[in-house]
């Protein structure tokens, strides 16, 4: 860009200079004297006259592109928000601006939004996905709170899909909209000018906002509920205007900061609600009626006729709900024509008894009649006749608790009547600020635990009645908790504790949203497990408590049994009482289904409790099935009192089956992958581990056609348990499977130091136990065990660095890698297969060690899991290297020359073949690589006895590998001998 342009851009404004701002005229100045001249590089230092004027034609430099660009943000700095926001109207003294920055954007190749407003964050609008040079006027956008850009364009098309609801997104492809805030719709309804206008469905509407209040606010009302407990707010901004438009000079400093912190607590309400609050009509009186977001964005602007308006809204909130009466002198007479507040008289209260909603029948009836009567010849309402209306809302709220009529259920008819009486007798202070104590007398709290907020200000809709009456729950607050801690926790008492199951099903009639979110959040969120010891301690109860006779009806429990289930019950309790605060969360969230019913651990042991404190011991037993079925959830091989095991009532067998299957929370950091791994690894080295026995007491194992000699029958069952998992393949119980074979298995058998054990087993055996329980079998530096696909690629790769005889077992073993892979088993079964022969390959005699110790130091290194493509390709290679291999052996056969065989001549038919082969070269996975070849192989031109050879090759790769008869599905062993009882006798 030349100087020129700058020039012309400064004659622009000085053309309007009249009609510029303050800040507008010292920006004009400073570009002046920046450009009627610059400081001469070729000056020598101290001369008087360093300036010399600037050509038009002369080129702008970096500095002065720096320099221009921090002149655009000083301006967007003083205008934004204001009048000459350029987002508000492109025209007037903004017009010179834009026309520069698009002049300057198309030099910069940036859009020219971004010089005009550089505190711009993101290049795509989050409503249409729209880049910000395709924004065609600057009235286009409007900026969000954080600087965030969005097209106007995307507000409406989202107006016209999304439910009439005004909605927008802080980020491209968010799953949830927002509401917008007072300071965006602001933004939004400042825009201004005639081509604004436009048409839809043959409607004209003078601009986007105008389209908004004729066609979508109307059905704002339609969703969500009046955010009630920000409404003392509302009233505090009233207030804080009429203090402030009652001194000189005026300061609206408090007034402007009390809207701020609405608009600010109103931005954590649900978008619905909050269109609901902006959406409610305020009479003006004259037939006028305005949307209470029209008024607040008038405040928002400190226009002069806000106090008709605001005292509009005062009229609004007191009639909404009559404790909202606000001090101000000012407001005062509103106040006393309605006759709320201080002004509320016996005659108003008499009108009030008499729209009481109740039956003909009702027993209440004919006390308020006679109060009714009294009130018409009285001036003045009395303490006594408070007093009766307590014995009133008493009488009636012992009638509805807990019915569909009662005042948490619903807030409709008939209960408005008796809701909006017990409003303005607080209001006119004859009762308890807290007027729910007067609906629901139990009551003794007043204030909500968390915010310190008295109940009142929150709808009974979003409160729940404690179990014993005595307070209310805030139902956000459990929704808030389990957000930040995971846990679904009343917050009225400290430290937060479960709902009950009564306070639960009182949740279900509050507003709908918190029961959708405890159903489709909590109860669809994964079980964390808990650990082993509190499963133990449960184990415990249940032995002490769980009697099969108190299942029986009008059977009880005997003296004994009773004193034992007391001592369980308190031992438990103290266990509980000295968990950590994650872990005792985690015993609370337990969810078991026992028959048809599915209750939490916390609901158990409240109503244990609660039962137990009554002395009724008659659901003691009960509640124990369900801690039975807990601790056979996670562990179904788990052993209980002999009475308990045998009875019939009880089913063990059937409870065991039904096992949820869930996993100690010691092993929560092992995923699914992991846990096959690990049990992979487990029964690779079962079967491959040189065991150390005494003669007659092995047993021989067979898994698919590998077999392999084990000491004990502990070994049997980690066998039997590890096969049926991995030839099942269901990997989605591995986690399960994983824990139980360490917790039940391998743990047990590492401890047993019993006669028989310490005198029969090796310390080789026993060391082995001990490398599984403390997982050093599994780690890397141990490692044997490895992904087939990274087997074949690495032995592959170090094949030709070896000697001979290291060649040809490493080739031997990679074609059992191909023929294992071939085989229709399952994924599980043939990783076991390949690396058990790979295992038998480290431990040949045969293999030097310096080629073992480098086929592990390669394998353990950190690499990427081996591609699909790679090891297809490297099967190739190998396959053709082995063709080439057959056929050039037969080749060899013919006797050529004197002394046999050309010297050379395998080389040559090697190479010959497998230059051919390359030729013909195949595609398709390893599956269908075996066909494939075979047909290339037949049409290759080479001698019979060669593709025979090569036919004959691919025939073995092909042949099923057939598995080992056994006892019971391939899995159980045969005893090779004799028991070692019987030859010890």
């Amino acid at each position: 860009m030349l100087v020129g342009r700058v020039q012309e851009f400064i004659n622009a404004l000085e053309s309007i200079k009249d009609k510029l701002s303050e800040d507008d005229k010292a920006l004009l100045k400073d570009f002046q004297e920046k450009y009627s001249g610059q400081i001469d590089p070729k000056a020598e230092e101290g001369t008087s006259d360093p300036l010399h004027p600037m050509e038009p034609d002369s080129p702008l430099s970096e500095d002065d592109l720096a320099w221009i660009r921090g002149c655009f943000a000083r301006r967007w700095k003083n205008i934004a928000d204001k009048e000459d926001d350029y987002t508000f109207y492109p025209g007037g003294v903004n017009t010179a601006w834009i026309s520069f920055a698009k002049d300057l954007a198309a030099e910069l190749k940036i859009p020219y939004l971004l010089l005009l407003i550089p505190t711009l964050k993101n290049q795509v609008d989050p409503d249409k996905l729209s880049r910000l040079e395709q924004a065609p006027d600057t009235r286009a956008i409007f900026l969000s709170d954080d600087g965030i850009w969005h097209r106007v364009l995307g507000l409406l098309e989202h107006l016209q899909h999304g439910k009439g609801q005004l909605a927008t997104y802080d980020m491209a492809k968010q799953f949830r909209p927002r509401a917008l805030t007072l300071s965006e719709l602001y933004r939004i309804r400042c825009k201004r000018g005639e081509d604004l206008a436009f048409q839809l469905k043959n409607e004209n509407y003078s601009s986007f906002w105008n389209y908004v209040l004729r066609l979508i606010a109307p059905n704002w009302q339609r969703r969500g509920d009046c955010p009630t407990h920000l409404l003392p707010s509302l009233l505090d901004i009233i207030e804080s205007y009429y203090e402030a438009a009652g001194k000189e000079p005026k300061d609206f400093t408090e007034f402007q900061k009390c809207l701020k912190n609405f608009s600010i607590a109103l931005s954590g309400c649900s978008l619905e609600d909050i269109n609901h609050l902006y959406g409610i009509p305020i009479d003006l009186g004259d037939k006028k009626r305005r949307y209470l977001i029209e008024i607040l964005l008038d405040c928002m602007q400190n226009t002069e006729d806000l106090h008709g308006k605001l005292a509009a809204v005062a009229k609004w909130l007191c009639q909404f709900d009559p404790t909202l009466v606000g001090k101000h002198e000012k407001l005062q007479p509103l106040y006393s024509s309605l006759k709320i507040g201080s002004y509320f008289d016996a005659g108003q209260l008499c009108e009030l008894l008499q729209a009481l909603e109740l039956n003909e029948t009702d027993p209440l009836k004919p006390e308020i009649d006679q109060l009714v009567q009294r009130l018409r010849v009285e001036d003045e309402i009395k303490p006594e006749i408070i007093e009766q209306i307590k014995q009133i809302y008493a009488l009636r709220w012992k009638s509805i608790i807990d019915t569909p009529n009662d005042y948490t259920r619903r807030q409709d008819r008939p209960n408005r009547s008796w809701i909006y009486l017990a409003r303005h007798l607080a209001s006119a202070g004859y009762i308890d600020p807290n007027y729910y104590k007067l609906l629901i007398p139990t009551l003794k709290s007043d204030k909500d635990l968390v915010t310190q907020e008295l109940f009142t200000i929150y709808p009974l809709s979003h409160l729940i009645l404690s179990d014993n009456g005595t307070k209310l729950i805030l139902a956000q607050h459990l929704i808030d908790h389990h957000k930040a801690n995971g846990t679904f926790y009343q917050c009225s008492e400290h430290p937060p504790c479960p709902l009950t199951q009564k306070e639960l099903a009182r949740l279900g009639f509050a507003a709908p949203r918190y029961m959708d979110y405890f159903v489709r959040v909590v109860e669809t969120e994964p079980e964390p497990g808990i650990s082993v010891k509190t499963v133990e301690a449960i184990r415990e109860l249940v032995n002490g408590t769980l009697n099969p006779v108190g299942l029986l009806l009008g059977y009880d429990i005997s003296a004994t049994q009773l004193d034992t289930a007391d001592k369980a019950y308190a031992k438990f309790l103290e266990y509980i009482a000295g968990l950590e605060q994650t872990e005792l969360d985690r015993l609370f969230k337990q969810r078991i289904s026992f028959r048809t019913k599915r209750l939490s651990v916390a609901t158990i042991l409240q109503k244990i409790q609660h039962k137990f404190d009554d002395d009724d011991r008659g659901c003691i037993a009960v509640y124990g099935q369900y801690l039975l079925q807990l601790v056979l959830d996670y562990n179904p091989q788990a052993e209980f009192r002999k009475e308990i095991e045998k009875d019939e009532k009880i089913e063990m067998d059937s409870l065991r089956r039904v096992s949820a299957k869930k996993v100690y929370r010691e092993y929560d950091e092992i995923d699914e992958q992991e846990a096959t791994r690990r049990l992979s690894i487990i029964l690779v080295s079962l079967m491959t581990h040189g065991f150390s026995y005494l003669p007659f007491t092995s047993t021989s194992l067979r898994i698919w056609d590998k077999s392999n000699n084990i000491p004990d029958s502990t070994c049997i069952d980690l066998f039997n348990t590890l096969a049926a998992f991995l030839e099942k393949g269901d990997v989605k119980q591995s986690r399960f499977t994983y824990a139980s074979v360490m917790q039940n298995i391998v743990k047990k058998a590492a401890a047993a130091n019993d006669f028989l054990t310490s005198w029969t087993r090796y310390n080789d055996t026993l060391e082995w136990w001990k490398s599984i329980e403390n997982q050093s079998i599994f780690a890397k530096e141990n490692n044997t065990c490895f992904e087939p696909e990274q087997l074949f690629t690495v032995l592959w790769s170090l094949l030709s660095k070896r000697q001979f005889k290291s060649r040809l077992l490493i080739e031997n073993f990679l074609e059992q890698i191909v023929q294992t892979s071939l085989q229709p088993k399952n994924p599980q079964l043939k990783w076991a297969r390949i690396n058990i022969e790979f295992n038998k390959l480290l431990g040949n005699v045969a293999l030097p060690v310096e080629d073992r110790a480098k086929m592990l130091e390669e394998l353990r290194k950190e690499s990427v899991p081996v591609s699909s493509e790679q090891f297809l390709k490297v099967n190739r290679e190998f396959l053709i290297h082995r063709l080439a291999s057959c056929g050039a052996r037969e080749g060899c056969k013919r006797r050529i020359g004197l002394f046999g065989a050309n010297p050379g001549a395998f080389k040559l038919f090697y190479n010959e073949l497998t230059e051919k082969l390359k030729e013909e070269m195949f595609i398709g996975g390893i599956k269908n690589l075996v066909g494939i070849l075979q047909k290339k192989i037949e049409k290759l031109a080479v001698s019979k006895l060669q593709s025979d050879s090569m036919l004959e090759y691919l025939q073995k790769l092909s042949t099923t590998i057939i598995s080992q008869p056994s006892a019971e599905k391939g899995i159980i062993a045969e005893d090779e001998h004799v028991d070692l009882e019987l030859a010890l006798a």
